[in-house]
C-alpha cells in the first residue's frame, strides 16, 4: 500500500471567491461598525475636557489685592 498520496489540489472557482468577498466585507463592518464606536467610547471614558475660563480683574481690585483673580473650571 502506499500511504504518501501527492495532496490534491482544486481549483478556486467563484464560489470561493465569492465567499471569501463576503468574508472582507464582514470583517469591514464589524471594523466600522462595532471597533471604531468601541475606540470612540474607551476614548470618552479615558479623556475628559473641562472648559475653563479666567476672568481678569478690574483695575480698582488690582489696586486692592495684586492675587486677585478667578478662575472658573466647569
Amino acid at each position: 500500500m502506499d500511504f504518501h498520496k501527492q495532496p490534491v489540489s482544486q481549483k478556486s472557482g467563484v464560489d470561493d471567491w465569492i465567499r471569501r468577498g463576503l468574508i472582507v466585507l464582514a470583517c469591514l463592518w464589524l471594523l466600522v461598525g462595532v471597533v471604531l464606536p468601541l475606540l470612540e467610547v474607551v476614548h470618552r471614558a479615558t479623556h475628559s475636557e473641562l472648559p475653563v475660563k479666567i476672568q481678569e480683574p478690574t483695575d480698582q481690585q488690582k489696586f486692592q489685592d495684586n492675587f486677585f483673580g478667578q478662575v472658573d473650571v466647569a
